[in-house]
């Protein structure tokens, strides 16, 4: 058995090298897709294909596989993308999911590790989602390892069929570290402009209540600007639905711990606001 890791990353080069290193102190392997998901993505290309090849070279452990072509939106073709990657993995292996903005620190690795080798179909982990900056986030929990079977297949968004009956959460102590929202307002927009699962609501909201909330403002503002999320998007919190967990007041969860090794040492992690 086997720990092989799924790893899909376009125009971002700093966080794809330092998410594969962080990686590869879970997975076995790691097959790497380097492509734009939609015509909409292209102009935001940037030299993560070479700064992998090159970095990971001399590295076996490490597979760029070759581009997948096919017709949809965003989720579709990573579904296509994952598929071909289920290519390369005998039935009893463990995918992983590595996305480039995610990132496990030393306790959440090694809690991982003890539950490798568990009774399960489907491990979700807790994570802390990180908007505006590296201070404050949401809590959500996603599905980041299966257990491989013959007739295994992904379809949107990343679901895998037959349809995992156990089910473990973990990471509730150690939660991953998701940093999908730091990244160009400009660059959000378009990806969610190209899901077909999302809606003109989730735009609005970038623009108008994510691109303007002062997490450090007065309990006031911060109210006032709850009650304009409720009235765009019927939700009470930062949020633009309730599939995430918020602090109570003040709508995000402060952090002010340690960073996984990979970010702490980065030009990141000092950063005010990732909206700028």
């Amino acid at each position: 058995m086997k720990v092989i890791g799924f790893h899909t990353s376009w125009g971002c080069s700093e966080w794809a090298v330092r998410s594969l290193y962080n990686h590869l102190r879970i997975c076995d392997e790691i097959l790497v897709s380097v492509q734009a998901h939609d015509e909409i993505m292209v102009p935001f290309g940037d030299d993560t294909y070479e700064r992998i090849a090159i970095e990971f070279a001399n590295d076996e452990r490490v597979k760029i596989i070759p581009e997948v072509f096919g017709r949809g939106n965003i989720n579709t073709v990573k579904c296509l993308i994952l598929n071909e990657m289920l290519t390369y993995v005998a039935p009893g292996d463990v995918v992983m999911l590595c996305d480039a903005d995610e990132f496990y620190d030393d306790n959440s690795i090694k809690e991982i590790q003890s539950e490798i080798d568990g009774d399960w179909d489907m491990l979700r982990v807790y994570d802390r989602f990180f908007c505006i900056n590296m201070n404050y986030y949401v809590g959500g929990s996603h599905g980041r390892f299966w257990r491989i079977k013959s007739n295994a297949k992904f379809y949107p968004t990343q679901n895998l069929v037959p349809v995992p009956v156990n089910v473990k959460t973990i990471l509730e102590d150690n939660p991953m570290f998701h940093y999908s929202m730091l990244q160009s307002m400009e660059r959000r927009i378009a990806y969610w402009t190209s899901d077909s699962a999302r809606d003109s609501v989730q735009i609005e909201w970038i623009k108008n209540i994510y691109n303007k909330w002062n997490p450090e403002g007065t309990l006031d503002e911060i109210r006032d600007m709850a009650e304009k999320n409720y009235q765009l998007t019927g939700n009470r919190g930062f949020w633009f639905n309730s599939g995430v967990r918020e602090h109570e007041t003040e709508y995000l969860f402060r952090y002010n711990g340690q960073h996984p090794e990979e970010i702490e040492f980065s030009p990141f992690f000092n950063k005010k606001d990732f909206r700028k």
